[in-house]
């Protein structure tokens, strides 16, 4: 099992990046991954979502499922491979007395069957990656120009 955490601090309230990382449907402008919801109605704990990724090299199709939903303080989800990966994270958000938020993320993966074999790679990348993503949040909720860069 892979575990990584990061910290990043936006300059935006905790309910301004809740709203955008909450958003399923905008996933894709801040992650190196879609959503596609699957549930119909609010997004809440348990919500399902479809969702394309990558797995090293390889486009990878995954269900999601939401598994921390409290608005402006904390949001998860996990997404699944069956047979490859399992995919976990779950990001708090603090308040802090400049009017900046604390973005603090942390979680698993778990890669299954041959695919463990790309697991020293992605231990070496993951940590990158996802503060990546961290960035690229910043990027999109300060307004500043940002790059996504996507394997493949």
């Amino acid at each position: 099992m892979i575990r990584f955490e990061y910290t990043e601090t936006i300059a935006a309230s905790p309910a301004e990046i809740f709203a955008v990382m909450s958003d399923i449907g905008r996933f894709d402008e801040w992650l190196t991954m879609d959503g596609r919801p699957t549930d119909p109605g609010p997004v809440r704990v348990g919500s399902r979502f479809d969702s394309t990724g990558r797995l090293g090299p390889l486009p990878v199709e995954l269900q999601g499922t939401i598994t921390s939903f409290e608005p402006g303080r904390r949001f998860g989800f996990r997404t699944v491979k069956p047979n490859a990966l399992d995919f976990e994270i779950t990001v708090d958000l603090e308040a802090t007395p400049d009017g900046t938020t604390i973005l603090k993320g942390h979680g698993t993966m778990r890669l299954s069957k041959l695919w463990r074999l790309f697991e020293p790679i992605m231990r070496m990348e993951l940590d990158k990656g996802e503060a990546a993503e961290a960035a690229r949040l910043k990027a999109l909720l300060e307004g500043a120009p940002m790059t996504v860069e996507r394997p493949g």
